[in-house]
């Protein structure tokens, strides 16, 4: 799940794994390098293909969440005491920081609440 021009180091490890709900990919976050790996699931094979990585924009990605509606990938960065959203391309399964963030002492998890 690394770039391919990185070695990889004891403290780095694959933490969550989040399929969106469409089934078209597969986003996997990294703690150590703090990113999320994005990969397209190939629909009739299942066979990964390589998207992006995309910084967590804090330290050591805890947990991360694609929300109901697959707009938004959301990330608890333990040790960055934060919690941070990115927009979600739905096409393409890309990801872009939205600048928007919340302070959160050493953020763990994070879930979605639906109030009908």
């Amino acid at each position: 799940m690394l770039p391919d021009d990185m070695v990889r180091e004891d403290y780095m490890s694959g933490a969550v794994i989040h399929i969106s709900k469409d089934g078209r990919y597969l986003y996997a976050s990294v703690r150590g390098e703090n990113l999320l790996a994005i990969y397209e699931i190939d629909q009739s094979s299942g066979q990964l293909t390589f998207v992006e990585h995309v910084s967590t924009e804090g330290d050591h990605p805890r947990n991360f969440m694609v929300d109901e509606e697959g707009e938004f990938v959301i990330v608890a960065n333990r040790d960055g005491d934060h919690i941070v959203v990115f927009d979600r391309n739905s096409e393409t399964g890309e990801l872009t920081f939205t600048g928007t963030e919340a302070e959160v002492p050493v953020a763990v998890c994070v879930t979605q609440l639906i109030l009908d």
